[in-house]
């Protein structure tokens, strides 16, 4: 299967050696870690940090470099084999895949996964949340004068200033900056 001469061989020559050095890593032919190997490679060589094992091909739906696996093992057994491998651990394990909650993680996404979620979690946790109102009325009634339409801009500056933690997103020209 990680040779690239069965289903799956759209898979890039990266995602096949991979699958194949972690099947030896296993002690031989793993069908089920090396198809796990193929689809978590292949999806983050497409932009993935996880493969959910519930649904290991949506990151290819649409997509011209869609796997050619035809059939995939349920989500629970898949999971189970793949821990008694030897090769995937639970987290915090080093291992080189991870298995957190149904998703498979290389191991370096996963630590990066971890230390960005305790980062915003103990940003929270610090936060002491003493929000002068009456500041922020009048430093919003400033910045944002309105027209009486609704100001998205506005918006965000609320919950940046009242929340101990906030992700402000937009394109381009829609306003993050100012």
């Amino acid at each position: 299967m990680a040779d690239g001469t069965g289903p799956g061989t759209g898979f890039s020559p990266l995602s096949r050696h991979f699958a194949a050095f972690l099947e030896g890593l296993a002690g031989g032919s793993r069908p089920e870690l090396g198809q796990a190997a193929l689809l978590v490679s292949q999806a983050v060589e497409a932009g993935h940090v996880c493969l959910d094992l519930a649904d290991p091909l949506g990151p290819f739906r649409g997509g011209e470099d869609a796997p050619g696996l035809d059939v995939l093992p349920a989500p629970g057994p898949w999971s189970e084999a793949l821990v008694r491998t030897g090769v995937v651990g639970e987290p915090g394990a080093f291992t080189p895949l991870i298995l957190d909650r149904g998703r498979l993680y290389l191991q370096r996404y996963w630590a990066y996964e971890d230390r960005v979620a305790r980062f915003v979690d103990d940003g929270a946790r610090r936060w002491a949340g003493d929000l002068d109102e009456a500041r922020l009325a009048e430093t919003l009634g400033r910045l944002f004068p309105g027209n009486g339409l609704p100001d998205d801009q506005r918006v965000a500056a609320v919950v940046a200033a009242a929340k101990p933690f906030c992700v402000i997103s937009g394109g381009p020209g829609t306003g993050k900056t100012s």
